[in-house]
């Protein structure tokens, strides 16, 4: 928004996790959000959407990304990996850990940033369910038209019949637009969506500049 508003050229936007000591691990433990079904075999653990699914995995890692203005990227020489071309936010206010079942505030931040794109809902082909890393996989899968794949995915949730899970093999997949989620505690949501970057995108974006 800062970009858009020109009040900047470049953002850099990251973060990092070192979790794994007895304190975080404990308070997880305690509400019952870890995986506890699958420890001998931790690799099978996380398994979203699937019928079996007991709990979360919890792990380590960092990740940045650079968003700066088209202009910019192109006066350093640098090649854009895609376009930031909608951003929503929502509070639920709903609970200090949950999110309301209704899925209400996430679908809110999904919505405003696809009204921000000024597309169809339906033209979005990849969707990263939670996560802020999940941005960085929802990039590279329109860079490279691959689909990331649902780990572990055996038995989906019925609740999700009709939806096309990437089950447990990436694969190509044609797509312009990917949106990324990210859900977190006390009710803070925010969706970012994004667009493939071609060269034909670069020389529209320049005779709009230029007009």
């Amino acid at each position: 928004r800062l970009i858009r508003a020109n009040e900047a050229d470049i953002a850099v936007c990251g973060g990092t996790e070192a979790c794994m000591n007895i304190v975080s691990l404990g308070g997880f433990a305690a509400a019952r959000s870890l995986s506890t079904g699958f420890n001998w075999a931790p690799a099978q653990a996380s398994r979203p959407f699937d019928v079996s699914r007991d709990g979360f995995v919890m792990g380590e890692g960092a990740g940045v990304l650079v968003i700066e203005a088209l202009s910019h990227a192109l006066a350093r020489g640098a090649k854009p990996l895609a376009e930031l071309v909608g951003y929503g936010t929502t509070a639920d206010a709903h609970h200090v850990t949950s999110g309301p079942e209704d899925g209400d505030g996430a679908r809110r931040a999904m919505q405003v940033a696809i009204a921000q794109a000024g597309i169809s809902p339906l033209e979005v082909r990849h969707l990263n369910a939670a996560g802020g890393l999940g941005a960085i996989f929802a990039i590279l899968a329109l860079r490279d038209q691959v689909a990331p794949p649902t780990l572990n995915l055996g038995a989906p949730d019925p609740a999700g019949d009709g939806i096309d899970f990437v089950a447990n093999q990436a694969r190509p997949m044609a797509m312009d637009y990917a949106i990324s989620n990210g859900f977190g505690f006390g009710g803070v949501n925010a969706s970012a969506l994004f667009r493939r970057w071609t060269d034909e995108l670069a020389g529209a974006n320049a005779r709009e500049a230029h007009n």
